[in-house]
């Protein structure tokens, strides 16, 4: 760790001086209002770039190879991109006109410009402007130069951010917050995060990715503020090939593609999941190997609704699972309560009702005590409740934490504190946040890097962690190709209160047959562990 920092940091705003994108002016005030960094100055670039001689590129363009994709984007502009002032609180701010040099793809700033801007003593610049640069420039800023690449740039390097994902088919699009380095596309990775490819739209898939990424500027300033060594972040090592604008054949063949993928999507909604649970047997070693489920007895299939996210726990032989029970008349559900006794599943009743749509009652024990903490988000907190009679009768034990509508609540123990992990309703299936206390009946603190992950293939807790030969896992779910398609097992390698960091090992595939369209939630109890399994039905029907 490096020394925490108590100031602001100081930062610089590098772009054309006219105007900046929608979501440039989301990142510079999220800086600002989270009072973690202030703006110093403003490096505008000052060489020619006149509407005339703009249109005339265009015209020249007019009949060019890449025609269809330029219509096309004019038609289908992300809102994020839409052209905004600079903020108010911005526009007194001293300025630099630079205008670089150009060698070959490569932008250069004069020393004396290098140099002026190197007096303002800045922690960073965010790069909003100007082109590829490289030079002395890059170590004007204590942390140096910060630019966003909206693309995963292990497969995606070039342009345009956001197409080349749904033209593949690739299941998830990427975004990384870099400090440039002299080597193209080898840039000091700050933050990066990885959503599911809208691919019904380029535009909305664009959209989501600058949104999404434009806070990461405010969540790193944020990190160096509590003393994160960023300097010894590892720089992307990128051999991708690069990507052009699409040319007309290419896009001949995407607009077929897209309008497959509109179409499903439409279907798609004229159908409802239906989730259940079931019981399988398998060993630690099996599910940290990863595969399809074996055989599953389901719980037989229960009217006016469905089960899903089963915490189990085992008591003189039965499996006793806690579950949300979805009620399909007013859509909202309760933990209900079944039994397996090794040969048959119980009849269902209600265990505890929260009041409020209640889902995913994950359980622990403490202190010779068993306790559960629903998803209670509707209510905008993390209720905790403990066992008076397990598992039929409940007593309200607490608050960890307020204010805060999270999802699939899951605790822990590990290394010195206790883990609370979850991610948020707003962005459920992607963003990871993480709280720690001394005891679970005690003072929660949020973890100094919240949120801790960006991916929806890996983030979302789908069951309790275990212990495996030392490691402890923990089972996420994998919503990339479809909400709760299939659990990451991903091994922990680092958890403290300002650090985080684990590897995807290896994932369990939804079990063949009535409901395997997707996996979700995985827990164990004795020689069972308990799972859920969804499948589709016509609304309207069943």
């Amino acid at each position: 760790m490096a020394e925490a920092l108590a100031r602001p940091l100081r930062f610089g705003i590098m772009y054309d001086g006219s105007a900046l994108h929608s979501f440039q002016a989301q990142a510079i005030n999220a800086l600002v209002e989270r009072g973690v960094a202030e703006p110093a100055l403003l490096i505008i670039d000052g060489r020619e770039g006149s509407a005339q001689a703009q249109s005339a590129v265009i015209q020249r363009r007019l009949f060019a190879p890449n025609l269809l994709w330029r219509l096309y984007a004019r038609f289908d502009q992300p809102r994020a991109l839409a052209r905004v002032p600079l903020p108010d609180y911005c526009v007194g701010l001293p300025r630099i006109v630079c205008a670089p040099t150009r060698e070959g793809w490569s932008e250069y700033f004069s020393d004396a410009d290098a140099a002026a801007i190197r007096s303002y003593d800045f922690d960073f610049i965010l790069r909003f402007g100007f082109g590829i640069i490289r030079g002395k420039i890059l170590d004007s800023a204590r942390f140096g130069v910060w630019s966003f690449h909206h693309g995963d740039e292990a497969r995606y390097r070039g342009g345009p951010p956001g197409f080349w994902e749904i033209y593949d088919g690739a299941a998830v699009s990427g975004a990384i917050l870099q400090r440039l380095t002299d080597r193209l596309d080898s840039g000091i990775v700050l933050r990066r995060g990885y959503l599911k490819t809208l691919d019904y739209s380029y535009a909305r898939n664009l959209n989501r990715l600058l949104l999404e990424s434009a806070d990461w500027p405010a969540l790193v300033a944020s990190d160096i503020r509590a003393g994160a060594d960023v300097d010894r972040l590892p720089a992307s090592r990128s051999q991708a090939r690069i990507r052009r604008t699409p040319s007309n054949i290419e896009m001949l063949r995407f607009f077929p593609r897209l309008a497959r993928n509109v179409v499903r999507r439409a279907f798609e909604r004229t159908t409802r999941e239906e989730w259940n649970v079931g019981v399988v047997r398998l060993s630690p070693k099996e599910v940290v190997a990863g595969g399809t489920v074996g055989q599953v007895r389901w719980v037989p299939p229960l009217p006016g609704g469905w089960v899903a996210d089963p915490m189990a726990y085992a008591v003189n032989g039965d499996v006793h699972v806690l579950c949300e029970r979805m009620r399909l008349k007013d859509d909202k559900g309760h933990i209900a309560a079944i039994t397996f006794d090794g040969s048959r599943w119980s009849g269902e009743h209600v265990a505890l009702d929260t009041g409020c749509h209640a889902a995913y009652p994950y359980i622990f024990e403490y202190d010779g005590s068993l306790y559960c903490v629903p998803e209670t988000s509707e209510a905008n907190e993390v209720r905790l409740f403990r066992a008076v009679r397990f598992p039929h009768q409940w007593e309200r034990a607490g608050t960890p934490v307020s204010g805060v509508p999270a999802v699939d609540n899951t605790i822990f123990r590990y290394g010195e504190h206790w883990w609370l992990f979850f991610t948020l309703a707003t962005a459920s299936d992607h963003r990871l946040h993480a709280y720690h206390a001394t005891q679970p009946l005690g003072t929660w603190q949020a973890h100094e890097r919240n949120p801790i992950k960006i991916d929806v293939r890996s983030s979302r807790p789908a069951g309790p962690p275990f212990w495996f030969e030392g490691s402890l896992y923990r089972p996420a779910q994998d919503s990339s190709k479809t909400y709760g398609g299939r659990i990451a097992i991903n091994r922990i390698v680092e958890l403290t209160p300002s650090t985080f960091s684990e590897e995807t090992i290896a994932h369990l595939e939804p079990a063949r047959g009535r409901y395997g369209q997707a996996l979700h939630t995985l827990s164990r109890a004795g020689d069972y562990w308990v799972i859920d399994g969804k499948r589709y039905r016509l609304r309207g029907f069943g």
